[in-house]
């Protein structure tokens, strides 16, 4: 994402915020609202190459709430967290528009035994990744799915799926129930 687009991101997932006292209550007050906003200034300043600012944000991001990202990691716009702990996103990870992430979730690579190309999940359109789960490997998820708690997701997705279980199964397809 460009620069621009980073900066439209944090206007948009901060579009309530009408007056200085209620940007200062959501950054200091609502976990979840502070958590994004890190991210999005995490990068914006990656993006500018100015490493010391974003090198601090990141070792905040890591220390108060445990969420690890890297300057590759593409997030759309409408990011998500209601309850922002213990959030991998891998560093080439790419997140889709409007998705909501609950805590402990995983988005990363799945390379066994250290050989091989490292690839990473991208995630589409208004998903809901809920707590625990894990996608992992070259997968694509389908827009509008829904990954449940605790799911290993290892598979690409098709749109409007609901996954559960390890491994993660599609319980709207009725062979697989």
């Amino acid at each position: 994402m460009e620069i621009n687009e980073l900066i439209s991101a944090l206007l948009y997932e901060n579009k309530e915020f009408k007056s200085f006292k209620s940007i200062i209550k959501a950054l200091f007050i609502c976990g979840n609202k502070n958590a994004v906003f890190l991210i999005r200034v995490f990068q914006i300043f990656s993006k500018l190459k100015i490493g010391f600012v974003s090198y601090f944000i990141r070792n905040r991001l890591i220390k108060k709430y445990g969420i690890f990202i890297t300057s590759n990691t593409v997030i759309e716009k409408g990011l998500t967290l209601p309850h922002p702990d213990g959030i991998i996103f891998g560093d080439k990870a790419v997140i889709g528009r409007d998705v909501i992430i609950f805590q402990q979730v995983t988005v990363g690579s799945r390379c066994v035994g250290g050989r091989g190309e490292v690839q990473y999940p991208v995630i589409g359109d208004e998903c809901v990744l809920s707590s625990g789960c894990k996608i992992l490997g070259s997968i694509n998820v389908g827009s509008r799915t829904v990954v449940g708690s605790n799911a290993v997701l290892l598979n690409s997705t098709k749109d409007n799926s609901t996954m559960v279980g390890i491994p993660a199964k599609d319980v709207n397809n009725e062979k697989n129930i």
